[in-house]
């Protein structure tokens, strides 16, 4: 009993969310196909009747003295049925339009919804992997489930009418006929419930094989550095890859669609031996004169179309509870929890100096036991330049994300403008801040675009989206190009050109710069940049640094040294601190690398 209605609770939830979300997407074109496919079913009463009356004329006519009189009658009722097959496949191509239109809003407002809601969800649940499994499955199966779920909502009163409408003729004359023949199907509907959920936990037991294999698949079908691919000569060994997890895959799905296609063979045979013994039973009451030939071919039609809107009834619910256990990912994920973009916090002022301060600050990762942070004491004052520096893995990043207010420390406090990171509005914040990550999106649609989402409300601003791609060293490069701003930087475009690395990390400062921030955090920003064009890039950022707060990780010592203050981070901590003179003149580890680099360059 319990099952049962977790079953019906399970669909009671779906068509609720599916009904509000249609209503929401477009409720007259939502209307116009329930209405016009519901209204199409219940014409198969006149057509059945018109048979009928059809077939028991013909036979009635059987050497009729007045041939031409008869026929006349045939010809009238050829013309009835002629206009209700045309009054039907009217219905069906107005149904059929609004569908459409309601499976192409359907995907807009899903595509957009699960994008917008991705940009709202806390970089702690992104960077979590169940997170991940979950994430992907939403992403392959929601937009062609959520299709079939829409299509099987609106085809269901459809359905149950064309099965109304089909027991009607019965339900006085002939009741034994449709209890009989709603029983038949319960064997088929029970094994596809049972193999329906059966399958669901094969997905999710298969869904690490297939990250594993779109991982690979990437890597060998949209690999950025295509040349390098080939180079490699490893198309082979990604090819083998991809199928090794495909097999594994296929090896446990086969296994499974055997077993469901023999139990549904199986329980098929009951509905077909209850659908024969039906014509048998309609023959014989002709027999005995019963019922006319008229009558006959009208209940067995009947049968026909009561077992085929059933048949989809039965398919369209059973699609219905499949799609809830997708689905229901869908939902948890809407339903994550939004902590950045609302009302809630303090919320910084324009005019506010932002200073930045650590306070003993210790972090470590969720599911991690190291400590990336060990009590770390920083200060930045408010339009200083300062560059951290330190090997790969010692929390440079990791200092950001907390300063962004991405993640918040176990231990100790960070500030920005004196109050706590954790305390203020994020939006507010980040409105005043702007950080060019190593890894950073290339927004490639056009040059201008790319740019302008540095501050989205001046992105048809070309004036300012030129001076400031003039103080990172692109903006020549870029009014060089075929449509010069309005250039796709993809060659999927027209007239589409591909930057090179260092032009793209150009391209990112110039969009960081244009946002106008107070705080600008730049992490490894020049790294394959050209040493006069690094010249050039970093007079203008220290020029635009001292009415900012500027914040650069570096491994170039040419640059470094060039900031208010260093900082050397090492296992977790800053070791030393202080200008270039200062640090090497302390002899230390700075002193060390700074010299160690500078052989390089002897």
């Amino acid at each position: 009993m319990r099952n049962r209605f977790s079953a019906f609770g399970q669909m009671g939830f779906i068509l609720k969310f599916i009904t509000k979300f249609l209503w929401q997407t477009d409720k007259w074109s939502l209307v116009a196909a329930v209405v016009t496919n519901t209204f199409n079913s219940t014409l198969i009463i006149p057509d059945l009747y018109l048979g009928k009356v059809f077939f028991d004329t013909l036979v009635d006519n059987v050497k009729n003295p007045q041939p031409l009189q008869a026929f006349q009658i045939i010809l009238w009722l050829v013309a009835a049925r002629l206009g209700l097959q045309i009054l039907r496949s009217l219905t069906n191509r107005i149904g059929g339009y609004y569908v459409r239109i309601l499976f192409m809003k359907q995907n807009q407002k899903l595509e957009v919804m699960i994008g917008t809601k991705y940009a709202t969800i806390s970089v702690p649940t992104i960077e979590n992997p169940e997170f991940r499994d979950r994430y992907q499955r939403v992403e392959r199966e929601s937009n062609g489930r959520f299709r079939s779920v829409t299509e099987n909502f609106v085809r269901i009163p459809q359905y149950i009418s064309g099965v109304v409408s089909a027991l009607s003729i019965f339900v006085v004359t002939q009741p034994l006929v449709a209890f009989l023949s709603l029983i038949s199907l319960i064997p088929a509907l029970s094994v596809e419930r049972i193999f329906i959920k059966k399958d669901f936990e094969l997905d999710t037991e298969t869904m690490k094989i297939h990250r594993v294999r779109g991982l690979y698949y990437f890597f060998l079908a949209r690999a950025r550095s295509y040349m390098e691919l080939k180079l490699l000569n490893i198309h082979k060994y990604l090819g083998g890859k991809i199928k090794s997890a495909w097999q594994e895959i296929i090896d446990k799905r086969s296994s499974l669609y055997k077993s469901r296609r023999t139990w549904a063979f199986l329980a098929g045979i009951a509905d077909d031996t209850v659908s024969y013994s039906f014509d048998a039973l309609f023959a014989y009451q002709f027999i005995i004169g019963r019922i006319t030939i008229g009558t006959a071919q009208a209940y067995i039609r009947a049968i026909a179309n009561f077992k085929q809107n059933f048949s989809n009834l039965t398919a369209a619910v059973l699609e219905l509870y499949e799609n809830h256990l997708y689905l229901k990912d869908l939902v948890w994920f809407l339903n994550l929890d939004s902590p950045y973009y609302n009302n809630f916090g303090i919320k910084l002022t324009k005019n506010a100096k932002l200073q930045i301060k650590f306070e003993d600050v210790w972090f470590k990762y969720p599911q991690s036991q190291n400590w990336i942070l060990k009590g770390v004491n920083l200060e930045i004052d408010a339009h200083q330049n300062v560059a951290i520096i330190g090997s790969n893995g010692v929390g440079k990043t990791t200092l950001v994300k907390l300063m962004c207010g991405f993640y918040s420390p176990q231990k100790g406090r960070v500030l920005i403008g004196n109050y706590d990171v954790k305390k203020l509005n994020k939006p507010r914040l980040w409105d005043q801040i702007a950080v060019l990550f190593q890894e950073f999106d290339a927004y490639n649609t056009s040059a201008r675009e790319s740019i302008g989402v540095g501050r989205i409300e001046k992105i048809t601003d070309i004036a300012s989206i030129s001076k400031h791609a003039k103080m990172s060293d692109i903006d020549t490069w870029i009014k060089s190009l075929p449509k010069g701003y309005e250039t796709p930087l993809s060659r999927d475009f027209e007239d589409g050109v591909i930057p090179s690395t260092g032009q793209w990390q150009r391209i990112g400062i110039a969009r960081a710069l244009f946002r106008d921030p107070k705080i600008l955090v730049l992490d490894e920003p020049t790294s394959n940049v050209d040493p006069q064009a690094e010249e050039d890039v970093f007079n203008n950022l220290l020029k635009y640094g001292h009415e900012k707060t500027l914040v650069f990780i570096s491994h170039r010592f040419s640059t470094v040294r060039r900031a208010d203050r260093i900082l050397l981070l090492e296992d977790g901590k800053i070791t030393e601190q202080g200008g270039h003179d200062q640090l090497m003149d302390l002899n230390g580890q700075y002193a060390y690398l700074f010299n160690l680099q500078a052989k390089s360059y002897q």
